[in-house]
């Protein structure tokens, strides 16, 4: 196992900054190249992170697994992923996506760093706050 549950959450919360890092660099970038590049990396990053969960966090809380609400907000965020690898990533629905991708990461963490007892990690954005229109 990783450590105590106290470094376990520290490692979630850490995940999850740097998630919502990447997903700002995401948006923030103008080259699609980079943009997509950064986007293997996130997806990387959530795989290794949901395998800490699944291996570590829930067996440390004697859970089997997420409460469904969670579960649920798991789901949502795999299939935006999904959603945006079917679209070309030169379209303006690409970076529509990652931006409702980090909206539902952002949201999720919130949850989920509340149900786990911690003050969450993260400030979200506002729903307004989209820096891909101007490329729309």
């Amino acid at each position: 196992m990783l450590g105590t549950l106290h470094d376990l959450y520290a490692l979630i919360r850490k995940d999850h900054r740097k998630m919502i890092a990447l997903l700002a660099q995401i948006i923030s970038l103008s080259d699609r190249a980079q943009a997509v590049a950064a986007l293997e990396e996130f997806k990387t990053l959530l795989r290794d992170h949901e395998r800490v969960e699944d291996e570590a966090l829930y067996p440390a809380l004697t859970l089997d697994a997420w409460p469904s609400d969670i579960a649920v907000a798991h789901a949502s965020i795999r299939s935006a992923l999904c959603d945006l690898e079917h679209t070309a990533s030169d379209a303006a629905e690409w970076w529509q996506g990652v931006v409702h991708l980090r909206h539902n990461v952002e949201r999720h963490i919130v949850e989920e760093e509340t149900a786990l007892g911690t003050a969450p990690s993260i400030a979200t954005a506002p729903p307004d706050d989209d820096p891909v229109s101007s490329r729309l």
